[in-house]
């Protein structure tokens, strides 16, 4: 796993952590395919909003 892998993981975390059960309906209720590139999704938005505090900061 490279570095940026990790910390992709790391913030994917955090952010999960925050979430609440009712976040997780339309989630589960999705299918695996939605499920799949919904976490894609967020975790490629997660690094980006990281990088971009990297440059602003």
């Amino acid at each position: 796993m490279t570095d940026k892998e990790r910390k992709i993981e790391e913030l994917w975390a955090k952010w999960n952590a925050g979430m609440k059960d009712e976040d997780y309906k339309d989630f589960k209720s999705a299918s695996k395919e939605a499920q799949e590139q919904f976490v894609k999704q967020r975790k490629e938005d997660l690094w980006r909003m990281y990088v971009r505090g990297f440059e602003k900061g």
